[in-house]
Formats: structure tokens, sequence, C-alpha cells
């Protein structure tokens, strides 16, 4: 069952007839799980939505649940076609993340930047120009 788990992910992700742009391999590899241990995948689905609701992003979710996918396994003391299948999943996962993580990272890092410009006071003068004409300001 492992193997064919795998197929599907790998089928999923890199399909020959879309010329290997396929999906992301997320809900292939939940439907896997399932099928191999359903106890697993409800851990993994409750810890992915508890993910998304504590970051608003669902590929931080994603990669949480698959990091876990990873472990969880060795606890349950899988066979090893098993932790073959949790690891490849887990690679094509992260692989397959790539954008998002660079997205993520450029979204922090302009956050970053919003925040220490407001400290050096530049953010706190436009704010108490605004309310002194009656207008609000974007947060942009």
């Amino acid at each position: 069952a492992a193997a064919a788990a795998t197929a599907a992910v790998v089928g999923h992700c890199f399909p020959v007839w879309l010329r290997l742009k396929g999906g992301k391999g997320v809900a292939t590899t939940f439907g896997a799980v399932a099928a191999i241990d359903p106890i697993i995948a409800l851990l993994l689905m409750v810890v992915w939505v508890a993910a998304v609701l504590l970051t608003h992003t669902p590929a931080i979710g994603s990669l949480i649940a698959a990091t876990l996918l990873v472990v969880l396994p060795h606890v349950d003391h899988q066979p090893f076609e098993v932790h073959v299948f949790a690891v490849v999943s887990f690679v094509i996962i992260l692989v397959r993340h790539r954008g998002n993580l660079k997205t993520l990272k450029a979204r922090r890092q302009r956050a970053r930047r919003r925040v220490l410009k407001r400290r050096k006071g530049q953010g706190a003068e436009r704010a108490k120009k605004a309310r002194g004409k009656g207008r609000r300001i974007s947060r942009r």
C-alpha cells in the first residue's frame, strides 16, 4: 500500500502529460495516509487546521503537517515502507512549496522593515499629521 501511495503522490506532483507541472501533493498525501492509517490522518488534519487558524497561511499548515508525517510512523511503529513513503512525501511537499516559502520570507521582511520604520518615528509623525487633518491613514 505504501508503494502505491508513493506512486500516487509522485504521479500527482509530476504528471508526464502536464510537463511535470502538477500539484503540491498535500491532498494526495493526506488521502494516502488516510488509507494507510486513519488515526494518523486524523491527527495530521487537526494539526493542519490548528496551524492554518493560528498563522492564516495554508502553506505553513501543510509544511508543519508534512514534518509531523515524518515523525508519526516512528511513534506508531509502522513498517519501513511507510517510513519511506513519509520521507518521500515530505521532500516532495517541501520542494513543491518553495515558491510559497520565498513569498512568506519576503512578506516577513517587508513587515519587519515597516516596524523598523515606525520605530524611527516616521510612522508616528505621519499618523499625527493625518489625525490633525481628520483623516485616517492606511496600514500599508
